[in-house]
């Protein structure tokens, strides 16, 4: 749910509706029934005041629902999806500002709410993943499981902090740029524009030192 928050903070969405599924019976049923558990956030096109797809999904055949998209249902989707799904299935996505989720845009995710500080002080954590919208074609999550696994721990080693940005580049559509810095194999992480790591999920605990957070304050 947080990367789908940080995702509402960038756009508005026409028409969005959203249910807790901890507090409501039936939408929690509905979820189960298509993921084949409790998976949020799932995104569903339904008529408006309904649960149910306008259209029924795609069977799942033995694929995990995390990240497939299934025409009317999106479970647990990269943030470079949502703009996807919303708009091939005629939901109006505006973007709040000049930043982008779109494929081969830079995506900055601003993970401080208040004080925020000004760019030239900011830190920026980039990763290159191969998984989701490349180039002219969708790779699925199934192909590096450990895109999305670096997504959340360099989300786990910054967030809350003001003084980080956390920027999401395809690989495939950025590999001049990647491979600049010397990030051969996706996943790629890099700090301020040097190499971390790439082809493995980055360890937290070694993440936040490198940015100067083993103490639990950024250094300036």
């Amino acid at each position: 749910m947080a990367r789908l928050g940080l995702w509402l903070e960038q756009h508005a969405v026409e028409g969005m509706v959203m249910l807790d599924i901890q507090q409501d019976a039936e939408a929690y049923k509905k979820v189960k029934g298509w993921a084949g558990y409790a998976s949020v956030p799932t995104l569903v096109i339904a008529p408006d005041g309904g649960l149910d797809p306008i259209d029924p999904p795609l069977p799942l055949l033995g694929k995990r629902a995390r990240g497939f998209d299934r025409g009317t249902v999106l479970t647990e989707p990269n943030p470079a999806q949502i703009t996807e799904f919303l708009r091939r299935n005629g939901i109006t996505v505006q973007e709040r500002g000049s930043s982008s989720l779109s494929a081969g845009v830079e995506s900055p995710r601003r993970l401080a709410s208040k004080g925020e500080l000004p760019d030239a002080r900011r830190r920026v954590v980039t990763v290159y993943p191969i998984t989701g919208k490349q180039l002219f074609f969708h790779v699925p999550d199934s192909w590096c499981r450990e895109c999305d696994l670096t997504v959340h721990a360099v989300e786990d080693a910054i967030r809350g902090d003001q003084c980080f940005e956390l920027r999401i580049k395809p690989w495939g559509n950025n590999l001049i740029d990647a491979l600049r810095r010397g990030g051969w194999h996706a996943p790629v992480v890099t700090i301020d524009g040097k190499l971390f790591s790439q082809g493995v999920v980055p360890d937290v605990a070694r993440l936040r030192a490198a940015l100067g957070l083993a103490d639990g304050s950024a250094s300036q």
